[in-house]
């Protein structure tokens, strides 16, 4: 199953911190397990760097 989403594993992770933080500060809902706070947007910009920075990687060929 691993092998199947080898190379998109990080992209997974990118696309779950995004939809957490849609789900507690765009539509109110409480995730369990989460606080944010008041940096939302830190973690947004991390999870766009985390796929920015794994695009590159994989891009240049390693």
């Amino acid at each position: 199953m691993l092998s199947t989403i080898d190379g998109y594993k990080t992209y997974l992770v990118m696309v779950a911190l995004l939809l957490v933080v849609l789900l507690e500060k765009g539509l109110g809902l409480d995730v369990p397990g989460v606080a944010l706070g008041e940096d939302w947007m830190l973690v947004v910009m991390n999870a766009i760097g985390l796929g920015t920075l794994r695009h590159g990687i994989q891009k240049s060929g390693f």
